[in-house]
């Protein structure tokens, strides 16, 4: 693959917020977690930016106006809340479904984006990894298709990012910033999953998705080749994100809004419901912090748009090669149940060469606000904000963690004096009814193990 070179040796023609000023924008996925940051960063950050459209499903009896007021009021956008609450008058929802043809967007709202969109962020997808192969196609390569169609027709558009994953060619051990073959003609797949019934494809599915672990990587491979289909019309970007856990910095640090994934699990390990976990201990699983990957997906927006090739340009947003490794560290923390058991058993390596130039190529003044500051995170810090955020966001406690840490305290005297007490009357009654001493031994040796003395 050759080289992806700017149009400009020094610098870029344009800041990214001069790249955004006027420009109006249609993202999928923007309810979702990862689409939430990049809709809030593109509005803090690129403030003359104009319109942003949100693709969201139509929910029975409540109308548009309800909904995009229910989302701004979300605690991420605190910050434009606070400082700039005119801003969020730029959001506009547009209803439709990823799953239907022709994305379920009436013909007004079509032709309004047709009009005015410039930038298409693509995010939306089914990411459960269980999902029937069928549901997965419809909704993550077929809804491609649908929506390289309609950026296809818009008038001004200037460039198409497809959120993708880095886990989307897993049968390499060493992943390329580049294309590959998809595991299958995605034309052939669409037109299965429209045409036989679920039951038909769930028996074939292994035999389907060959080496790849499920069906959510399956169907992110053939809309990848969906895509580079479409490159020689279509002035397209796939970003892939490895496994995206809480934000680093901004908005909020720690912030998450799913018990998806590791997530998840780091929810149950700090309520102590998981005790154990399945993990292989030398398997390093590959994190990547949201916050850094909502700016991945703008920066490359902008790239994209200096490009002087034509190629497809791809971009691993992984960590890799980083020391201290944020990723080492989480690897104590985070842990795996079987839908996660194939990426923490199977260490993957990725080419990050073109992500990384992401950052090299940021106009100066744009490096505060864009600049991805991997090597810059503590990991310890990010791990106690990740766990801040578990609690505040998802567990929604209102207690401090000083408050918790007293209640533990004397929790923890009250099980010392449970264990003694339980003991001593244990060694009353033992030496009351002279109970032989080999069974005395016994009953102690369960106490121990019961209340872990």
């Amino acid at each position: 693959m050759s080289r992806l070179t700017l149009s400009d040796d020094t610098l870029p023609a344009t800041t990214i917020p001069e790249f955004y000023a006027g420009q109006d924008v249609f993202v999928t996925g923007a309810t979702g977690f990862v689409g939430k940051i990049v809709v809030e960063k593109l509005l803090w950050s690129c403030p003359r930016i104009g319109n942003i459209y949100m693709l969201v499903r139509h929910r029975r009896g409540v109308k548009p106006k309800e909904r995009l007021k229910e989302f701004t009021q979300h605690v991420l956008f605190e910050r434009l809340r606070k400082n700039r609450p005119d801003d969020l008058e730029k959001l506009n929802i547009i209803e439709g479904d990823q799953m239907e043809l022709g994305l379920g967007i009436s013909s007004d709202d079509r032709q309004l984006l047709k009009k005015r969109v410039s930038v298409v962020i693509h995010a939306a997808a089914s990411v459960r990894f269980d999902d029937p192969v069928s549901k997965a196609i419809i909704c993550n390569t077929r809804g491609t298709r649908e929506m390289v169609h309609l950026a296809m027709e818009m008038e001004k558009l200037k460039v198409f990012v497809y959120v993708s994953t880095a886990y989307s060619n897993t049968e390499h051990a060493y992943i390329e910033e580049k294309v590959y073959d998809p595991p299958a003609d995605w034309r052939t797949m669409i037109s299965a999953a429209e045409n036989l019934d679920s039951f038909q494809l769930d028996v074939v599915t292994k035999k389907l998705i060959g080496m790849k672990p499920n069906s959510y990587i399956f169907s992110k491979a053939l809309a990848e080749a969906v895509i580079n289909n479409y490159k020689d019309r279509l002035p397209a970007v796939i970003f892939r994100p490895s496994v995206v856990v809480a934000t680093a910095e901004e908005p909020i640090p720690g912030y998450s809004d799913n018990f998806n994934g590791p997530v998840g699990l780091e929810a149950a390990n700090f309520t102590g419901i998981a005790l154990v976990n399945l993990v292989d201990p030398d398997v390093v699983t590959n994190y990547i912090p949201a916050d850094i990957t909502a700016r991945g997906i703008i920066i490359s927006s902008w790239r994209r748009t200096h490009l002087l090739s034509q190629l497809l340009p791809v971009y691993n947003c992984c960590v890799q090669d980083i020391t201290p490794s944020l990723v080492k560290v989480q690897r104590k923390f985070f842990n795996a149940i079987l839908t996660l058991k194939f990426f923490t058993h199977n260490e993957r390596n990725f080419s990050v060469t073109s992500f990384n130039e992401l950052e090299k190529s940021l106009h100066p003044s744009d490096v505060e606000d864009f600049e991805f500051k991997i090597t810059k995170i503590d990991p310890y810090e990010f791990l106690r904000n990740s766990a801040k955020g578990v609690r505040t966001f998802l567990l929604k406690e209102t207690t401090t963690l000083e408050q918790n840490a007293r209640l533990q305290k004397i929790l923890y005297y009250v099980h010392i004096f449970l264990c003694l007490t339980v003991s001593w009357l244990l060694y009353w009654f033992c030496s009351s009814y002279s109970i032989p001493q080999r069974l005395m031994s016994l009953v102690f040796f369960v106490i121990r193990k019961i209340f872990i003395i």
